[in-house]
Order: structure tokens, then sequence, then C-alpha cells
């Protein structure tokens, strides 16, 4: 009698704990154990540092943020030029900041702009892209380009920002490629409200780059960046006697874009 009253109970119980699971109550004696959480890295600093081994000058530019109120060029060789040619300062007759990175794109642009105009310069005018023709589609780039658009408008939104038209190259094909991209730029920057400046008419000669404009098949020579400023001054007030910022030094030679 006592056997069966036990085996009762049993089959009782266990009737109990299969209808409570079947109907989603838990015990609080039964609570799963949390799972532990696991740090992830800083993926910012990861990026930032990947930058910096393959860009060096990065390094050198995050210890000097620009100063507030400036005037900053934002690009890859072109504009980073060297100090004969490219001395902006001196070519636009007003202090300048130059920001320009050999062999730079756009998707490192638009990884580390934000703390490039942190400091809430004035103006930054930005030419950028000839590297990543043949890597990204026309329409690729325009993603990178709103988005860098957008990240200065956003972190610094009284800056006024200046697009500039990728420069001709002596590849006439290659070309055609980048009147694509100039005329999407040039509506993009239409919708975001920012200037564009077509700097390519002014080193065209027929269907390909003015040779007495650069020094090789793209980089400007000294002649061709005075063309170049010579587009630009209409943007800018010439400062007289003017204390002209400081500039990190500039790798030399320039070997890439």
């Amino acid at each position: 009698m006592l056997y069966r009253i036990y085996l009762a109970i049993l089959i009782i119980s266990a009737m109990v704990l299969y209808c409570g699971r079947g109907s989603g109550v838990s015990s609080s004696t039964s609570s799963p154990s949390p799972v532990p959480q696991v740090q992830q890295p800083d993926s910012q600093d990861q990026v930032l540092q990947d930058i910096i081994k393959h860009h060096p000058i990065v390094d050198t530019y995050l210890q000097n943020p620009v100063p507030i109120g400036s005037t900053v060029m934002i690009g890859d060789s072109i504009t980073q030029a060297n100090p004969i040619n490219g001395d902006w300062s001196s070519l636009l007759r007003t202090p300048v900041v130059n920001r320009g990175i050999i062999g730079f794109g756009l998707n490192y642009l638009d990884m580390i702009v934000d703390w490039l105009v942190a400091p809430q310069p004035s103006k930054v005018f930005i030419m950028i892209g000839i590297n990543d023709i043949g890597r990204l589609a026309p329409d690729d780039m325009m993603n990178y380009y709103r988005h860098i658009i957008s990240t200065i408008q956003s972190v610094s939104p009284k800056t006024r920002v200046y697009m500039q038209s990728v420069l001709p190259t002596k590849d006439a094909d290659n070309n055609k490629v980048i009147i694509i991209i100039n005329q999407k730029l040039k509506e993009l920057c239409s919708e975001k409200g920012v200037v564009y400046i077509n700097v390519y008419s002014a080193f065209l000669k027929g269907d390909v780059v003015n040779p007495r404009y650069v020094s090789d098949a793209l980089h400007p020579n000294i002649r061709g960046y005075k063309v170049w400023a010579n587009v630009l001054k209409r943007y800018f007030k010439p400062v007289v006697n003017a204390t002209l910022p400081a500039s990190p030094p500039t790798p030399q030679p320039i070997d890439s874009k």
C-alpha cells in the first residue's frame, strides 16, 4: 500500500514539472546562469592604429589639432603636395592648415574626418577620390562623400564645406569616369548644401590633363598649384602680413597619389 502511494506521488510530481515547463512557467530557483560579458576591444582605436601604421603622418596630425576657426585643406597627396609646390598659405596669401595625406582614399577619410574637424574650423576644402577610381564604383564613392559631408555637418555645424572636383589625368578613358564622378559629386553638394568647386576644367587640355600643369601623370607642379590656387582665391580673403600656421613635416618624396 505504501509502495503504491509513493509511486503515485512520484507520478503526480513528474506531471506537475512537465506541465510547468510546457506552459513557460519558471521557478526562481532554476534561473539560468547569466552569460559572461566579454569586453570588446575599442574598434575605433584599432582602426586608428591601422591607419597610422600605413600613414604615419596621421599621428603627427593627431598631436597637432587644427586651430579653432582655421581654414583646412583635406585630401590625399595632391593636397599634401610638397613644401615647395604646395605651400597653401603662400599660394592663397592667407593662413591655411594642410591636412593632406599621401595615399589616402575615401574610406580612410570617412574614418577620421570627425576628429579632423572636431576643433571647429571655419572652412574645410576637400579634394579626394582619385585613389578610389577603379576600386569603387561612382555610386559607392558617393556614399562615402555623403557620409563625410554629413559627419562634418554634425560634428562642426558652423564649418563651411567646400568639395573640390577630382582632377583629370593623362588617361582619356579614366577621365570619362572622373567626369561622371564629378557630376554626381556636384549634384550631391547641391543636395547637402555645400559648395562644389570645379578645379577639373582648369587643368584640362582637350580630353586629358594639361601636361604643363603636372609633374607626372597626375600630381601638379608649381604651375599647376598656382592654377589651382587661382580657382580657390575667390573663396578667400587675403590676409596681409598674417602669421602663417606651423605645418607638420611633410614626407618626401611623393611616390603615390
